[in-house]
This record gives C-alpha cells, structure tokens and sequence, in this order.
C-alpha cells in the first residue's frame, strides 16, 4: 500500500489487454526501478478523453474486482472531478477517487487514486511485471501493468523544473531532480522519443527550456542537498545541485541542445550510443 513496504494490492488489476489506464507519476517509477519511495497515491491515465466521471468510476472498479489471488479486495467509493483545462486547450480534466483496500474483509488502508484523462498518450506503452517486496506463494505471477513510456516521464518532470507558477515563482519540485538522476543512472533511453516528448510537453506549458541542465531557482543550491538527503534511494554523491545537475545533463544536455536526436543513452557507460 503507499507509504509502506506491504504487497502493494492498489494498482489496477488490469487485464493483459487492457489499453486504456496506464501506471502514472512515483509508482511507475518504482516498478521501473524495482525499488524507492512508496508513494501516498496512485496516479493514472485514461484514453480516451470522453468518458464521463461514472463510467470511469464503473470500469475502474470492474478492473480491480479481477482476483489476483494476493488476499486483498479493493472497493472504489467516489469520484470527484476538477477541470484543468484552459482557453488554449491545454491542461486535463482530472478526478480523484477515493479507494480502501481490505484484507479478509477488514479495512487495510485507504488511498486515494488521481485520474487525468487525454485524449492519447505519445508513445509507445510500456508493460512491466510487478515484483513483490516480500516472498510469498500468494505474490507469484503478479501481472504486468501499464506504464507511461519513460520518455514522457522524464519530459514531465524535466519540464516541471523550469515551469513557473503563481507569481512568477520558480519550481521547488526538489524530487523531480533526484528522479531523474536516478533514471539516468539505471535505465536506457530513446533519443528520439525523449526530444520528441520534451518539445511536447514544453509546448503543452507553453515554456522554454534552457539548452542545459541548469539550477532552477535560487533556491535550490541549499534546499536541494537538504532535501535531497532525505531520498533514501538517491545516492550520497548525487545530494548536491551540481552533482545531481551534472549526471542528468550527462543525458539531457546533448536531447536540449539538439546536438543528440538519436540513438540509446546507456545508463553503465554513462553515454549516449549511435544507432547499430
């Protein structure tokens, strides 16, 4: 369950073919990286974009009745919907469900689950299997769930660095930084898809990002490494700005400048690789 190391039974139970929700935000990154924080809630995604707050709301708790024999039973209580879109077209609606999880018919844990809804998702769908946090005959075979590409990831939350907010103000969203610091340090990524989805995402913000990984606020040289201590997952010698700037530029700086569209960003090398 979020904020523990229990069998997480929280994610939707999907089907093998299900196409429509995808894993969003901290939990997809945990099942990526096989380890980390255990977020408060669930994020997910949902195309298309029609569906009204009740249908989403009766498909998801037909999702989750699926028995995948790990001991818990979810119910899905309410929906509530707040629109974010703006003139332009921009922004989502999203809607937050309220979700308790029971473990032979007695309350588990309550958490909530975030719904935005789009009308596609840029790229392919990655399908991860579960790995359970404890040994358990029950845990085997978990299923695969759908995750957001990592490429939209790593855009999402390069963008919310250098996204300004109410009165002008810079970003203190100190764990996108440590994020994506442990992305580079342990997965491979696609040139093309992530500077394909970093002109998206900063054209959907209506920002321009800098041709390299810079501080983004004044801020951050000392909110950022007392922040960053408190990462368990991050390393110790990522917990300074610049440690932390310099081994994600390793990565993002060539995709920002546009000296790097193609090719693999191998994570033990530390290097971008052509095309074979």
């Amino acid at each position: 369950m979020p904020g523990t190391s229990t069998p997480t039974p929280k994610h939707p139970r999907s089907t093998p073919k299900s196409r429509e929700w995808i894993l969003l935000g901290g939990n997809a990154l945990l099942v990526r990286l096989q380890g980390g924080r255990f977020p408060q809630d669930v994020d997910l995604a949902h195309a298309p974009a029609d569906r009204t707050p009740a249908e989403l709301l009766a498909d998801l708790r037909l999702r989750v009745a699926h028995d995948i024999g790990d001991g818990f039973t979810l119910e899905l209580l309410d929906i509530t919907t707040h629109d974010h879109t703006d003139e332009f077209g921009y922004g989502t609606v999203a809607h937050k469900i309220r979700a308790r999880a029971l473990s032979s018919g007695l309350h588990f844990e309550s958490f909530p689950i975030d719904v935005t809804q789009r009308r596609h998702v840029e790229g392919p769908v990655d399908r991860r299997a579960l790995h359970p946090v404890i040994d358990d005959p029950a845990l085997a075979n978990l299923p695969e769930v759908p995750l957001v590409p990592l490429e939209n990831h790593m855009a999402d939350k390069a963008c919310g660095l250098y996204e300004r907010h109410k009165n002008d103000s810079a970003s203190t969203r100190w764990r996108d930084l440590a994020d994506l610091a442990r992305i580079t340090s342990a997965l491979e990524v696609d040139a093309a898809r992530l500077a394909r989805m970093l002109a998206h995402e900063a054209e959907r913000r209506r920002l321009t990002l800098p041709a390299h990984m810079v501080s983004p606020g004044p801020r951050w040289p000392d909110e950022y490494p007392r922040n960053a201590a408190a990462f368990a997952e991050l390393p110790a010698n990522r917990h300074s700005l610049d440690a932390s700037l310099t081994a994600v530029g390793a990565s993002l700086n060539p995709v920002l400048d546009d000296t790097r569209t193609t090719g693999t960003w191998e994570p033990e090398r530390q290097r971008w690789e052509d095309p074979a």
